[in-house]
């Protein structure tokens, strides 16, 4: 299945569901997102922010 933005992935899906329950009315916390996904431990960043670097 596709949409505008590509293929619709069981990750696409689960982001998506994140996203909603973290934007919910009455959000869950992250420590019970975390549980709700199955993880131990905090997720490391995605990305891993530059730093400047002096002149």
């Amino acid at each position: 299945m596709r949409d505008s933005r590509g293929a619709l992935t069981s990750h696409r899906a689960r982001a998506t569901i994140v996203t909603q329950l973290l934007n919910a009315r009455e959000p869950l916390t992250l420590a019970d997102l975390q549980q709700w996904l199955g993880h131990d431990t905090p997720p490391a960043p995605a990305t891993t922010p530059r730093s400047c670097s002096a002149p």
